[in-house]
């Protein structure tokens, strides 16, 4: 348990940020670099040092293999149009570090933010604001997942 505590540096960052970073993604459709590449710098080394106390080394392969098929996928829907270069940033460092507590906790926290923005889009749907080819601003419900993961991690003690 002791060698999780560097991980609090980034999910207190997270923690920190996640109401600005919601509100600029609702407002403006975009997460600025400054607090998504802030949280991938805080989370790689944070990842690294957890992995070095722990000398779980099959974990911190584990979050790094995830983290570059996250990445795959991601740049992959960005360039076609489907996600934002932020969300992708985003889901980076939440993936390395989720990931890194258990993969079980990636689907957890992707499976969460999914339904939640799909619900959200189908809210705003049927208000009728929003028309079919509005973003949904995915930022907020990737914030939320997370959360969701590290909060069932607690409970169920998953890590």
């Amino acid at each position: 348990m002791q060698s999780l505590f560097p991980l609090l540096v980034p999910v207190g960052y997270l923690a920190y940020i996640s109401f600005r970073l919601s509100k600029i993604d609702f407002e403006e459709h975009r997460l600025p670099n400054q607090y998504t590449l802030r949280l991938f710098a805080l989370s790689v080394p944070s990842v690294c040092l957890a992995a070095v106390i722990s000398q779980s080394w099959e974990r911190l392969i584990s979050a790094t293999l995830l983290l570059f098929l996250v990445l795959f996928v991601g740049i992959s829907l960005s360039y076609l149009g489907g996600l934002g270069m932020g969300d992708v940033k985003l889901m980076a460092s939440l993936t390395l570090v989720s990931s890194y507590l258990s993969p079980w906790l990636l689907l957890i926290s992707n499976f969460t933010a999914a339904i939640t923005a799909s619900i959200w889009g189908l809210w705003e749907r049927a208000k009728n604001e929003k028309g079919p080819s509005q973003l949904i601003p995915l930022g907020p419900f990737l914030i939320l997942g997370f959360f969701t993961a590290i909060g069932y991690s607690l409970v169920f003690k998953v890590y």
